[in-house]
């Protein structure tokens, strides 16, 4: 038991072996003579435990300034703790055993904790009522336990064959459960009191409004062999009841009177989801995309999704002797140990609650100590120092490679919060041995990043298992280095549901391609290494161009090397982004002492122009590259456009009021259809298209968009262009030409329709319409829809002749090869018709049913009018 000792315990701080479902965990109260009732000791050790299933304590009896024989002669010694409260509890079983000789011992703790009073339990200051997690179901009352009618049995062998997953199902006078994830049901089976002649019972919920609990029907029981299973469903009833536990309790009572009413303490944590694991994922440069699996999630009507910020971890490695006073790693001597410390220090006035996560362990490649221990907390001293009070976390396995995680808030105003991790030699790898540890330290702040990105489905069931994109950009993230994370995962905007924790090790260090855009600045980060250099930088230049200026601006020496190569030519190979010509083949180079360099090509040759940046600092050296193309080019015709010799993908670009839209019908890693939305501002003078790339998602009555990367459209003829994209994290490259067009005729007049087209009552979804007139007309329909997990998906279909106002077209579901895939030539799977109808040789409706087909869940019925998104109804000419 406690001593009281004037400290007051915290939550979390009841531990075995009072957290066993077996035995009866006490608290410890003291009467108020005021009239108050009874006050929970101080000292009193807390729930929540391990299982989290199971509440404890169990109950609560008198346990300060008792009265108890002192261990010298006769006298009698005044004492508190919860090692005086617990005998309270043992006398009163053997009162009840000895009034009801026939009831077990099961029957026995039913009739104490059903009968407990809870309500007149409040802190030692303040008086607020008590919850289950600290006064258990209340304090003993024999008066009723030896007349309660019910009790809840467990049978031989239940205690031996659970487990810490399984406690919550065990069949105790509590009703707890640690993960309810939107909702969740307990069972419990009650019994007629053996001597007692039964009855009909009623099921009374006293809930907060956090949650709530399905009406459970009267029961009957006929006598004391008799037995009834009830279910307790309970359910979260608002967002910001996630995440926190609800207390209260259910009453049980005799209809009619005459038993006392019994009352099981309820503590049902309203859970967003399981707790993920740290998500660990090796990557080859400082930008890319990762998948994350999501599972045993609450459902997410309308979900979201993001990333916080990239956290670099505090590295450091030392050499430590085994310390030679190692049972006490605090102490003055210094040896044997070593320190990490983390400063958070903010003051914009908001609060945030940081993940600390240390880990510990030999150093690769050099002799490992045996035993290594890891130690981690707050300075709340403000000394810079460990100090064994301040601990939050220890792992001292038998093992070396020890790990931590602790949450810590800063409020975002005063003082700077350290946090601390020590290591210890514990036992060294041989005799006298000086072993080379790593500790590594990273504060992960969970507010979402404005330059990381995340994706997923736009809805989803409760748990319903998903997988999320992350897609980081890092340029500080260097060849050997880590970064860490959170994925978010909400189910609405500003409706946080879970956090995954991600950790990203990058091990190549070739750097990531990257197009860059005319005018845009981008940032790049070379390491120390000599004359380390980005090669994979470049910008495409048009017909037509007239300048090239290309800029570095630096704070260490970095030289500027530009190279050209010709645009890319329609080809059927994966479209990556090679590394620039040797330095020696440059068009044009600055290599002076200063970082801040300027190219400036007059009249450059169109093509594929290399920017490389290279380090002669000798340090690591950040820079940002700027180029900037100026030209009188012919800006890309509205139309379809593809690669011919990776046909199966491309790209429709409409005018859209003041802006230039387009649409991107693709596929996924996985061969499957997909699309993203392109938006920029309408072509500029130069003739290039730079547009943002989105990823949408359907939560079922709308679409989310969320960006992730850009694309320039770099025209070579009015009809052709260089494709270049950014998109979750990757660059990739093709020459795209026209698909063609022109009008075909019906009721005697063309049918001018090759544009973006939409119901506004479901924006979000949409169509492009490309007329042909070969053959009598070829009519083309790329449908821009979503799965039942709201993925965006598109099905194609495709006709002729044209021949009637209202005619079926064949409708196909593809399967092809994403961006930077293998190419192989698209599979088109039948799902059935689509039928358009024409009215004054207008496109007036769509309709068609389908089910996807080939992994892609859900269906989709369509049958709706449509309106060009251009609201100054702009279509492709006849005549091109």
């Amino acid at each position: 038991g406690n001593a009281d000792d004037g400290v007051t315990s915290l939550p979390g701080s009841l531990s075995s072996p009072g957290n066993a479902p077996w035995v009866m965990s006490v608290a410890a109260v003291t009467h108020n003579r005021t009239g108050a009732g009874d006050r929970l000791a101080s000292f009193s050790n807390r729930g929540p435990v391990t299982p989290l299933g199971v509440i404890k304590p169990d109950v609560a009896a008198p346990g300060v300034s008792i009265l108890a024989a002192s261990r010298s002669g006769n006298a009698v010694a005044e004492l508190s703790g919860t090692s005086m409260a617990s005998p309270h509890v043992a006398g009163a079983a053997a009162l009840i055993s000895a009034a009801r000789p026939s009831w077990t011992a099961d029957e026995i703790i039913s009739a104490l904790t059903l009968t407990a009073r809870a309500d007149n339990i409040v802190p030692q200051t303040g008086s607020a009522v008590m919850t289950p997690h600290e006064r258990g179901a209340g304090t003993l009352d024999l008066s009723l336990a030896v007349n309660a009618s019910l009790a809840l049995r467990l049978g031989a062998g239940q205690f031996r064959n659970s487990s810490i997953a399984t406690a919550r199902s065990l069949n105790l006078p509590t009703l707890g459960h640690e993960n309810c994830i939107e909702t969740c049901t307990l069972t419990r089976t009650f019994s007629a009191m053996q001597g007692t002649s039964g009855g009909t019972y009623q099921v009374i919920a006293n809930l907060p409004n956090t949650i709530a609990m399905t009406p459970v029907p009267n029961f009957t029981l006929a006598n004391g062999s008799a037995s009834q299973a009830v279910n307790f469903t309970f359910s979260t009833t608002a967002q910001t009841s996630l995440n926190n536990w609800s207390y209260g309790s259910i009453t049980i009572r005799r209809v009619g009177g005459g038993t006392p009413d019994l009352k099981l303490p309820v503590a049902v944590y309203l859970s967003s989801g399981t707790e993920p694991a740290l998500v660990s994922a090796t990557v080859t440069g400082e930008r890319g995309f990762v998948d994350i699996p999501v599972s045993n999630v609450i459902g997410l009507p309308n979900a979201r999704f993001g990333s916080s910020d990239l956290a670099s971890p505090l590295v450091k490695q030392a050499g430590l002797i085994q310390d030679p006073t190692r049972l006490d790693p605090y102490d003055d001597l210094g040896i044997g140990v070593t320190t990490q410390i983390a400063t958070l220090d903010y003051s914009d006035g908001r609060s945030r609650t940081f993940r600390v996560s240390a880990t510990l362990a030999p150093v690769v490649g050099t002799p490992a100590a045996q035993d290594l221990d890891l130690f981690v907390g707050v300075d709340t001293s403000f000394d810079q120092s460990a100090q064994e009070v301040e601990e939050r976390c220890q792992s001292v396995t038998a093992g070396n490679t020890e790990s931590c995680v602790i949450t810590v808030t800063h409020p975002g105003s005063g003082p700077a919060i350290t946090v601390w991790a020590l290591a210890q030699n514990f036992q060294s790898s041989s005799a006298g041995a000086t072993d080379q540890v790593r500790i590594e330290l990273v504060a992960i702040d969970p507010t979402s990043s404005s330059v990381q990105r995340a994706t997923g489905p736009g809805a989803t069931a409760t748990n319903q298992s998903f997988n999320a994109r992350l897609v980081y950009d890092d340029p500080t993230f260097l060849n050997g280095q880590s970064r860490y994370g959170f994925l978010l995962v909400d189910r609405g905007p500003g409706q946080a549901a879970v956090r995954v924790p991600y950790k990203l090790t990058r091990n190549s260090a070739t750097p990531a391609p990257f197009a860059l855009q005319s005018g845009v600045s981008r940032q790049v980060v070379l390491p120390a290494a000599a004359n380390s250099a980005h090669d994979r930088l470049y910008v495409d230049v048009p017909a037509g161009a007239t300048q090239l200026q290309v800029t570095t601006t630096s704070a260490a020496n970095v030289d500027l090397y530009l190279a050209r190569v010709a645009a890319p030519a329609a080809a059927a190979a994966i479209p990556v982004i090679a590394a620039a010509p040797a330095r020696n083949l440059a068009s044009a180079t600055a290599t002076t002492v200063s970082g801040n360099e300027t190219l400036t090509v007059t009249n450059p040759a169109a093509g594929r122009w290399y920017v490389t940046p290279v380090n002669v600092s000798g340090a690591v050296a950040s820079a940002t590259v700027r180029a900037t193309v100026t030209a009188s080019a012919p800006s890309v015709t509205m139309g379809g456009y593809f690669n011919t010799e990776r046909s199966g993908h491309g790209i429709f670009i409409y005018p859209a009021g003041t802006i230039q839209a387009g649409v991107w019908f693709t596929y996924l890693q996985d061969g499957s259809p997909t699309w993203y939305y392109l938006e920029g501002p309408a072509t500029g003078a130069n003739g290039i298209w730079n547009a943002s790339v989105y990823r949408a998602a359907w939560n079922g009555s709308a679409a989310a968009l969320t960006e992730i990367g850009t694309l320039a459209v770099t025209p070579n003829a009015r009809n052709q262009f260089t494709f270049s994209y950014n998109i979750d994290g990757e660059t990739g490259s093709e020459a795209f030409s026209s698909l063609g067009g022109g009008c075909p005729s019906l009721n005697g007049q063309p049918l001018q329709l090759s544009a973006h087209w939409y119901n506004s009552a479901r924006a979000g979804n949409g169509y492009n319409i490309q007329m042909f007139p070969e053959r009598g007309g070829v009519e083309f329909y790329a449908s821009y829809i979503y799965d039942s997990l709201g993925v965006a998906r598109f099905l194609i279909a495709q006709g002729e002749p044209v021949n009637a106002n209202t005619q079926t077209v064949p409708l196909s579901q593809l399967t092809g090869f994403c961006p930077l895939c293998a190419y192989s030539a698209p599979t088109f799977t039948s799902l059935g018709n689509l039928t358009r109808t024409f009215t004054n040789n207008q496109i007036s409706n769509i309709r068609f049913n389908a089910t996807f087909v080939n992994g892609v869940p859900g269906s989709v019925s369509v049958n709706e009018s449509v309106i060009n998104l251009d609201p100054n109804n702009r279509v492709q000419p006849c005549t091109l």
